[in-house]
């Protein structure tokens, strides 16, 4: 079997992702999904392996508890230090938070977030465009308005109270429409590669 042929693999089978022809642009491809840069995986000799890992590392949350031990047999297999470090971050990392890599949701979940998010954009409008912006500017002008009158205390205190609510509404918002970008980006990706 020749280096770059491509193996059999359930983790590979398994994935949402494209397969390739050989390990080399499979291994690159995944690199992509995984954030890993070019310069690290292209230092791997045994690409079935490192194909291998790289498809489990995806399919991590989805796997059972058998797998999830192949996977990190894999992952520790890689004679690329850098390489079994970031593979083992990206676990790690969606172990204790699995939104912070979409592509190691299941399509159902990445759908759950999608229309999650794409509601709550949608009662943000229904309440104005950005409620958090009005009430950013409205309580804004309220402190200003109220210190050049000299007012203080319990007036000027609830004014900061409203600012402080209405930043964390705009900010809230504004990281609810980030989030629906990138899980509406991971979608596309997926149904691009459909099998």
């Amino acid at each position: 079997m020749e280096a770059n042929e491509l193996v059999s693999d359930s983790f590979i089978e398994k994935l949402r992702y494209p397969t390739f022809e050989n390990n080399k642009d499979l291994i690159r491809s995944l690199g992509d999904v995984l954030g890993i840069p070019a310069s690290i995986t292209d230092t791997v000799s045994n690409q079935e392996k490192c194909a291998s890992a790289m498809s489990g590392v995806i399919m991590y949350r989805q796997l059972n508890r058998i797998e999830k031990m192949e996977v990190m047999r894999l992952i520790r297999s890689i004679e690329s230090k850098k390489l079994v470090e970031k593979l083992i971050e990206k676990v790690t990392d969606v172990i204790v938070q699995p939104k912070w890599g979409l592509w190691s949701l299941s399509n159902e979940e990445l759908q759950d977030l999608i229309d999650f998010h794409s509601e709550f954009g949608e009662w943000s409008n229904l309440l104005g465009v950005n409620p958090g912006a009005y009430g950013v500017a409205a309580s804004g002008w309220g402190l200003i308005k109220k210190t050049r009158a000299g007012m203080t205390g319990a007036a000027l205190r609830s004014n900061k109270v409203g600012l402080i609510v209405s930043v964390a509404l705009m900010g809230i918002s504004l990281i609810s429409a980030d989030q629906l970008k990138r899980s509406s980006i991971e979608r596309e990706r997926r149904r691009i590669y459909a099998k």
